[in-house]
């Protein structure tokens, strides 16, 4: 459950840096 946890939060950053980075070029 921990490990989840961990996974959906380094995915979820991983998600906020791609929008980012596409509002940015956009």
């Amino acid at each position: 459950m921990f490990v989840t946890m961990v996974t959906d939060s380094m995915g979820f950053l991983i998600f906020l840096g791609l929008a980012t980075a596409l509002g940015l070029a956009g």
